[in-house]
């Protein structure tokens, strides 16, 4: 048993033992609470993305912070024009895209989608280094808006819930409440489990790969929880990331 063992039971004792306090109708809600917010931020995440992406005076603030060309392991490619890199064959695509250090490997895929596309042409963009600049800010700023809608969201469900805690009583439930309330509560929490072993092992990576694999392959329930793709998380997860 490792560190993410230990995050593991300590998400699912929570909603368990929050589930049991609170209740069958409350913790029913709030699962329900759950996956609203998370089709609710799906449906918004891209909208409140635009906003900050499309904003070149923010943009230009962030990439003083950023020297996308030290993240390839040749800085010739790295200089190169996007352009010239397409016209020539795919094969020149690929190794841009290999030049890329082992941290943003999970990013390749739409790294070389953009560069194949010539997406960011209209925002003057011109250079593999800068191509790739761009594609990170879109992935962290999807990430972003995609939980701040989804903590938004779930917030206001919650706190509706609460209210209607406060005015409805079904006293022929109460016998069974703590029970049933803690298995809703535990069913809550195992779909957060699964959310955070779709996100965790790729933000980790960012810090240090060989970390994260050892992580993961000294876990004795990441092998359990990750075979499940509750709302479709692991998917649209990788899909929210990667492009």
């Amino acid at each position: 048993m490792n560190i993410l063992d230990i995050i593991i039971i300590a998400v699912l004792l929570y909603g368990l033992v929050g589930g049991i306090y609170k209740g069958m109708l409350t913790s029913t809600l709030k699962l329900f609470a759950f996956a609203g917010a998370w089709f609710g931020a799906r449906a918004l995440y891209s909208r409140i993305a635009w906003f900050a992406l499309s904003n070149r005076t923010l943009m230009a603030v962030l990439n003083q912070y950023l020297e996308p060309e030290t993240f390839f392991t040749d800085r010739a490619i790295a200089s190169s024009n996007v352009a010239q890199v397409v016209a020539g064959s795919e094969s020149a695509i690929q190794e841009a895209v290999n030049a890329l250090g082992a941290k943003f490997s999970f990013l390749a895929e739409a790294f070389s989608n953009n560069l194949r596309q010539l997406s960011f042409q209209d925002l003057g963009i011109s250079s593999v280094s800068d191509y790739f600049n761009q594609t990170l800010w879109e992935a962290a700023f999807n990430v972003a808006a995609f939980l701040a809608a989804f903590i938004v969201l779930y917030l206001l469900f919650t706190l509706i819930i609460n209210l209607l805690d406060r005015v409805i009583s079904f006293p022929l439930l109460k016998r069974f409440d703590g029970l049933v309330g803690g298995l809703f509560g535990l069913l809550r929490s195992s779909v957060v489990v699964v959310l955070i072993l779709n996100v965790l092992p790729v933000m980790l990576s960012l810090v240090n790969p060989e970390i994260t694999e050892k992580l993961i392959s000294e876990s004795r329930l990441y092998a359990y929880f990750s075979q499940f793709d509750l709302l479709s998380a692991t998917k649209w997860i990788r899909t929210l990331i990667m492009g």
